[in-house]
């Protein structure tokens, strides 16, 4: 359950969520990637080709469809996932040639496919520019690429800053939860007896 993030009763909320996407997919044994997207809030709003990307990289074995470890790997790195997770995740999805580094023609990639408009010089141009405030925020503007190390750097430096919106992504995690301290309850309304409001 660490490994993931869930305590075991989001888990099994998850376990449901899968049996229930599975029941609308293609194949019952797993989810496939439509049903993936339309199941998944922080997928559902993204553009075909991020949605194309992520699924690869969460169907390690090639199937076409997530089966329970990967889906909940999915939702890991999508909702709960630490920064580290987070960040794995989308440098596999964003490294498209798989040479362990993201390059700018990759980040502007994604970027152009996010803007779903047609690819005129003008949006070359903001996706150019883009690229280029994601290349200095992560002190590389002066290279090609970007390592998972530079994300980290990153991360540890900004600790607010959510791992997915390094690279312009701005999907909604879930923040860890923070348990209540001990031996304070919440305040409840105090009680008016009818003789009192009369």
């Amino acid at each position: 359950m660490m490994a993931t993030g869930y305590s075991r009763a989001e888990l099994f909320a998850r376990w449901a969520r899968f049996k229930a996407l599975c029941s609308m997919a293609k194949n019952s044994h797993g989810v496939d990637k439509e049903t993936l997207r339309h199941g998944v809030p922080q997928l559902s709003s993204e553009d075909q080709f991020f949605v194309d990307r992520a699924f690869d990289v969460l169907d390690t074995d090639g199937s076409g469809a997530l089966d329970w470890p990967e889906f909940i790997a999915a939702l890991s790195a999508l909702e709960k996932g630490d920064a580290s997770r987070r960040i794995d995740f989308l440098f596999h999805a964003y490294d498209v040639n798989g040479d362990g580094y993201i390059q700018r023609h990759e980040v502007q990639m994604f970027f152009l496919a996010s803007l779903l408009v047609p690819q005129t010089s003008e949006a070359v141009e903001v996706a150019r520019h883009f690229v280029d405030k994601i290349f200095i925020s992560l002190g590389r503007e002066h290279s090609d690429s970007i390592r998972v190390e530079d994300a980290m750097i990153y991360l540890h430096e900004h600790p607010a800053t959510d791992a997915f919106s390094i690279l312009g992504r701005t999907m909604v995690s879930t923040p860890p939860s923070t348990p209540a301290p001990v031996g304070i309850r919440p305040r409840r309304k105090p009680r008016i007896d009818n003789d009192e409001a009369n």
